[in-house]
């Protein structure tokens, strides 16, 4: 036997086992001519590194000792996704390559195993980073030459994440005297060719070309099959449900409970559409393969015949300042009798509905109606509160009878705390956020309210105009011929003249209005009861007995005495009203509150 024993001396190669060297066939045997390699049938994939996998040229290199074979393992490596487009699973069902020649000391069959391995795709081709797949071994017989074998040997692999590796093992036949060259040829590869032998210097996996086999390249061919991830959609044709079967492993079994009336099943299915007979709520509706990899899919339910809108169908936003939001809801299909949509807010302490259920008829059933959003205010630092809004749908009509209508999601905007120098749990805190809300005021800066302010009657007559018209109001310009102090270039003049206008107030004295002084808290019974009743209300004459620095005779004894039956103020202390004190931002931010309901 010839063995190539120069060429591995000039390559600088050691093998370990005593007298074993790589050997090629002997010389002077003829290239075999084209043949083709065995076909089976069914297989909906073949994979191949080989330009031609049907031509034998010769048998590739073995490590061999004393006439026999050692240990050796042909390997090839198949990048899946990338080289050979493969996507989902894909299932071994054979593996095919040749036998140069075959020889036995004793003329007995020899044997030879297949195994299928997964390496990540992302790893080294080494013994450590396999996992086995599958196995199978075979026998040669004794003389066989030139021959294709087909062996079947069954993996999964996916294609995705993990490469297939592929080795015709060759177990250590010395002691049994074998000797086997595996089928080659010199017709180009697309990846390497590998072998793996302990004794002859390659413990792991070592491409032929780079121990100087560079036309050696070891015919392979994988056979089998891709398992596509079963696919399915479903559509309403009328009161019928469609069900399109569009990938997987036929044949298909298709069940689903059409309101809850018990499993209808249809077995052996194709792909294609399949019809299911309505009206009905499809439910539980599952599609599972009765071959390859037998995968259920759960495809949820449909309703056909019902149909309820939403408009928008998410993303409301709604604010704690009272801000809200709306959306629409119709049916779409007429219903056989009146369909209830109970209405709810999944947290109250956020987002409140209104209204809070609406009744569709087989008359009105196409008329939208409108749901209006809310916000809460809680007076607590929480960011902003993502919230939801679900729906209940009852009807003596089975097709709408729980109907499954999807949450409306949206997000509570937070404005807590409203300014820096008013920190949640300031004794005046709910007041201020109720004249913020209401749009009564924005503060004395863009961050903050300044609480401990004194309140100017220039200010006070924008709190009450708001007050009484609303956070958005906005007066006629300014004459400047009201008051000889407020000229029409003062900046709360158009403000203290509708405050005129109105009746609340005809100025300090001597055709002036003071816009700059303080506000007293004699002062501000008057303004605050004739902003709430009107100009021309007139308080109960003074008892002079509610507070014990406002006697009966005190020029706003009975203006005073009336804002404390109203509710409006208790006082400076139990005993005393303090009429001359001038009010505060932080007071008067309670005392418009309940002026105003706020």
């Amino acid at each position: 036997m010839y063995r190539i024993t120069t060429l591995l001396l000039m390559l600088g190669m050691s093998c370990m086992g005593y007298g074993a060297v790589l050997s090629l066939p002997a010389s002077g045997k003829p290239p075999v001519s084209e043949k083709s390699p065995v076909e089976i049938s069914g297989p909906s994939v073949s994979l191949t590194q080989n330009t031609s996998p049907g031509v034998i040229l010769s048998g590739g290199p073995v490590c061999i000792n004393n006439n026999y074979h050692t240990e050796n393992a042909y390997l090839r490596r198949f990048d899946l996704d990338g080289a050979h487009d493969l996507t989902g699973q894909l299932m071994i069902t054979s593996v095919g390559f040749g036998i140069y020649s075959a020889t036995n000391s004793g003329n007995n069959p020899q044997p030879l195993s297949i195994n299928l391995y997964r390496v990540p795709n992302d790893s080294t081709l080494v013994y450590a980073n396999l996992s086995l797949l599958g196995t199978t071994t075979i026998s040669v017989n004794d003389g066989t030459t030139n021959t294709f074998f087909n062996v079947p040997v069954t993996g999964t692999i996916d294609t995705e994440s993990d490469d297939l590796v592929v080795e015709i093992f060759l177990p250590d036949g010395r002691d049994d005297g074998n000797l086997i060259y595996v089928a080659n040829n010199d017709a180009g590869e697309s990846a390497p060719s590998y072998l793996a032998s302990a004794v002859c210097g390659s413990p792991e996996p070592t491409t032929l070309a780079s121990i100087g086999f560079n036309d050696f390249h070891i015919i392979m061919v994988v056979y089998g099959e891709q398992l596509l991830p079963a696919s399915a959609s479903l559509t309403c044709n009328g009161v019928n449900l469609e069900v399109t079967i569009t990938d997987g492993d036929a044949p298909f079994m298709l069940s689903t409970n059409p309101n809850s009336q018990g499993i209808i099943t249809r077995d052996n299915l194709d792909l294609g559409t399949h019809v299911f007979s309505g009206p009905a709520r499809f439910q539980e509706i599952t599609l599972t393969e009765s071959a390859g990899d037998n995968e259920i899919l759960s495809l949820g339910e449909k309703v056909c015949g019902a149909d309820i809108s939403l408009n928008p169908e998410s993303g409301f936003v709604t604010t704690e300042s009272g801000g809200t939001d709306s959306f629409e809801t119709v049916l779409r299909t007429q219903p056989e009798a009146d369909v209830s949509i109970s209405i709810y807010s999944t947290d109250t302490t956020e987002v409140t509905v209104s209204p809070q259920e609406i009744i569709f008829t087989p008359d009105n059933w196409n008329v939208s109606r409108t749901i209006t959003l809310s916000g809460v205010e809680d007076s607590v630092d929480d960011n902003d509160q993502s919230c939801a809004v679900g729906f209940q749908v009852t009807s003596t009509d089975l097709v709408y009878n729980t109907y499954p209508l999807p949450s409306f999601q949206g997000t509570n905007l937070d404005n807590d705390p409203l300014f820096n120098d008013v920190p949640i749990g300031y004794w005046a805190y709910d007041g201020i956020q109720a004249l913020m809300d209401s749009g009564i005021t924005s503060g004395c800066s863009a961050t903050a309210y300044c609480p401990g302010n004194e309140v100017s009657r220039a200010q006070m007559a924008i709190f009450l105009e708001r007050g009484m018209h609303g956070g958005d109001f906005i007066p006629p310009p300014a004459s400047g011929n009201v008051f000889n102090d407020v000229p029409d270039t003062h900046w709360a003049a158009a403000w203290i003249e509708n405050l005129y206008a109105d009746g609340i107030t005809s100025g300090c004295g001597n055709g002036d209005y003071c816009p700059e002084n303080s506000v007293s808290r004699a002062e501000m019974a008057v303004f605050l009861l004739k902003s709430r009743h009107g100009p021309d209300y007139v308080p109960p004459a003074a008892t002079g007995t509610r507070f014990d620095d406002v006697p009966a005779e005190f020029w706003a004894a009975g203006w005073i005495e009336e804002l404390a039956t109203e509710g409006i103020t208790q006082g400076c202390d139990p005993s005393n009203y303090c009429p001359n004190d001038a009010v505060r931002r932080d007071a008067m931010a309670i005392f418009l509150m309940r002026t105003f309901d706020l």
